[in-house]
């Protein structure tokens, strides 16, 4: 296998062509919910995902801009699908070197199509588990966000919806990294605990696993961090700015109480770790 001008596997065009061929005339389905095309189609016989732009993904996303504008802005900064699904490969790349096992392993990226192929996973996501198995959950999702972090990677769009436990390894795993690619990694650190935390409500309306989720934020870093209590830093700052009578993202959702409090167990949570 080669590699292409951006350092990314990719085997030739003949090999991109083959693997569209396979992917158009694979018997599953498209995910119609997903932002980009997302297939699921088998390569040498492995289940993978071909993730390429869809005509629609500039809607969407100025949908999730508009939603979140009053929040964190994770969306405020528009990108192409090809210029998302190009820093999603190479961040999977990346990963797939300084922190294997943390996120679905980069097969292929096609520079034509900008599009990339990535593994397939089996295994419930946070989604699928029940209460209990979210709770038991949670330390290790924090950690799974922590591990990418060490390696200088920011996720983006850190929503709890994109874990997953590797049903063969059991270990939790990071399905995607949509959403805006911030210039300044410590913000966009600081983003992601947020949107961790805030999605756990909004994916289970269950205000306990919100609050939990803020608490274990108590372990993320560690002293040898160089930048994790700057990253906790701006995430105390940015929920003190946060207007909930104006943001959307969040209090279309749940009552201002709600969200106050979850705001509180995060201002704790942050204050007892920074100092």
């Amino acid at each position: 296998m080669t590699s292409t001008a951006i350092g990314l596997p990719q085997s030739g065009l003949m090999n991109s062509n083959r693997i569209y061929h396979e992917v158009m005339s694979s018997q599953y389905q498209p995910n119609l919910r997903a932002t980009h095309d997302v297939r699921m189609f088998l390569l040498a016989g492995e289940p993978c995902i071909w993730k390429g732009p869809a005509f629609f993904a500039g809607p969407i996303n100025l949908y999730y801009a508009i939603q979140e504008s009053g929040f964190l802005n994770s969306r405020n900064f528009l990108v192409s699908g090809r210029a998302q699904i190009l820093a999603e490969a190479k961040k999977l790349d990346h990963l797939g070197s300084n922190a294997p096992g943390t996120a679905l392993s980069l097969r292929h990226y096609d520079p034509k199509r900008g599009a990339l192929v990535r593994s397939y996973v089996r295994g419930p996501t946070f989604r699928d588990m029940d209460f209990e198995e979210q709770t038991e959950a949670i330390p290790s999702i924090v950690d799974l966000v922590n591990q990418i972090h060490r390696t200088g990677v920011a996720i983006g769009d850190a929503h709890v919806k994109n874990v997953i436990l590797d049903g063969f390894v059991g270990k939790y795993k990071w399905l995607d990294f949509d959403g805006r690619f911030d210039a300044c990694p410590v913000r966009a650190k600081a983003n992601d605990l947020l949107k961790l935390v805030y999605s756990a409500f909004t994916e289970t309306r269950d205000i306990k696993l919100a609050v939990r989720m803020a608490e274990e934020l108590r372990n993320y870093g560690s002293p040898k961090g160089p930048d994790d209590k700057d990253v906790k830093r701006v995430a105390l700052k940015t929920i003190a700015d946060i207007d909930p009578s104006i943001g959307t993202y969040f209090t279309i959702r749940a009552k201002e109480e709600t969200f106050e409090e979850i705001k509180d167990a995060l201002f704790e949570a942050l204050v007892d770790s920074i100092f």
